[in-house]
């Protein structure tokens, strides 16, 4: 029977993160439609944290970008002895290790997502041509790929590393219920010292250099010149935080953004938030500005893939180029400057995001897919 397919969900970080995200919303419902479900992933972290909690069995493994065959032949073997049906990777590194194992090991059927097709916007570095060749050759080992979003397709059939005849867009969803009635947190808004009258700018997401917080940062002191009730709240780790942290400490900056650190009440601090801005220099399908839009907030992003397909310029949100601190800062300005323009592209965004993005959807799909894909394996 097809619900009773064996699936393991490979990703190499445990720690909190989009995919992260993804990948327990993804294990927990397939487990509630009638799959058998291990994820494999380093061994600590929010991660394991969290599917350990809904009885989900976790397979540590150590997944790095140095060459090893010992990945391969250890997923392999995981493969075999677990009588795994449907193999998914997610990210780079696991889609390389994983889709090896997967055909090493011989299971069925094989799937990877992209979860932002990162290596096309690194420079044009021997790096970035290595990344590209490989996941030009895994595409051959792959039953089905999933893009996030239609953006992500386009680009990676025009580089040649996803083949349109075996792609799958199904996008990301998110749990609706976590931001259903959410009220503006005074609490949350009482703990960073911000007033009544305070306009809070909030983010989420890794501080990363794909997420472009060089261009926040940049746009902050003309925000701050024409509206001094503008506050930030910039939530999140990463590699990039204490460069942040160094670039806010001048005179002016540090009093007005708050920098929280790893945070898991995002719904919480959503709430707290009057506008969500995402500057990423690139996306795949962001679930930050899916749970913003959820929350009722209006919505700044990049005019880059994923983003341009949840904010519909004028309705939920503005979009403005990547790269460009000044068109960032007008379009905040803009919102700050109109309080009920602001609360109608975030009833807007409320609306879109209820009739689009629920995780339901998301993994009705992704379910259907490996049935398919399974379906079509047994019949060679």
């Amino acid at each position: 029977m097809a619900s009773s397919l064996h699936v393991l969900q490979v990703i190499d970080d445990a720690t909190v993160g989009g995919g992260q995200q993804h990948v327990l919303l993804l294990a927990r419902g397939l487990k509630e439609r009638g799959f058998a479900v291990t994820v494999a992933c380093a061994g600590t972290g929010y991660l394991v944290d969290e599917l350990q909690k809904s009885s989900i069995p976790v397979v540590p493994i150590a997944l790095s970008n140095r060459v090893s065959v010992t990945p391969i032949f250890r997923l392999a073997r995981i493969c075999r002895e677990r009588r795994i049906d449907v193999l998914h990777t997610h990210g780079g590194t696991a889609g390389l290790w994983g889709r090896l194992a997967g055909t090493w090991g011989r299971v069925p059927v094989r799937i990877h997502t992209h979860h932002g097709l990162h290596a096309l916007h690194w420079n044009r570095s021997v790096k970035a041509l290595v990344a590209q060749g490989v996941e030009f050759l895994l595409k051959y080992m792959t039953s089905s790929v999933i893009c996030v979003s239609e953006g992500e397709a386009h680009l990676g059939v025009r580089h040649k590393i996803v083949d349109r005849r075996n792609c799958a867009v199904i996008r990301n969803g998110i749990e609706l219920k976590n931001f259903e009635n959410l009220q503006d947190s005074q609490d949350v808004r009482k703990e960073f010292g911000f007033l009544s009258d305070h306009v809070v700018v909030g983010t989420v997401g890794r501080f990363h250099v794909q997420k472009g917080y060089e261009y926040l940062v940049g746009a902050m002191p003309a925000i701050l010149k024409d509206h001094p009730q503008a506050r930030f709240l910039l939530v999140g780790e990463g590699e990039l935080l204490e460069t942040v942290r160094a670039a806010i400490a001048s005179p002016g900056l540090s009093d007005n953004v708050v920098l929280t650190g790893a945070r898991y009440d995002i719904p919480k601090l959503l709430g707290s938030m009057d506008i969500f801005v995402l500057p990423s220099l690139w996306e795949g399908f962001p679930l930050s500005l899916l749970e913003a839009a959820a929350a009722g907030k209006a919505l700044v992003a990049t005019d880059v893939e994923g983003n341009n397909e949840i904010v519909k310029g004028g309705v939920n949100g503005l979009l403005v180029p990547s790269r460009d601190s000044g068109a960032l800062a007008r379009a905040i300005g803009e919102l700050i400057s109109n309080v009920s323009i602001r609360r109608s592209m975030g009833e807007h965004a409320r609306k879109i995001a209820g009739t689009s993005y629920s995780s339901e959807i998301m993994i009705d799909s992704i379910a259907a897919l490996y049935r398919q894909c399974h379906e079509t394996k047994q019949k060679t």
